[in-house]
């Protein structure tokens, strides 16, 4: 894998993989259409 390759995950529980990061990157094709904030970044309540 190189720096910047596209890489598309398949994640089982999406709660206690999404608070992992701060933002999210969504794409469509090869084309980024929005970044997402994760406003729950860190939290276990």
């Amino acid at each position: 894998m190189e720096l910047g390759e596209l890489t598309t995950w398949m994640v089982p529980h999406c709660d206690p993989t999404m608070n992992l990061y701060d933002h999210y990157h969504c794409v469509r094709g090869d084309d980024l259409v929005d970044i997402w904030a994760i406003e729950a970044r860190g939290r276990t309540d």
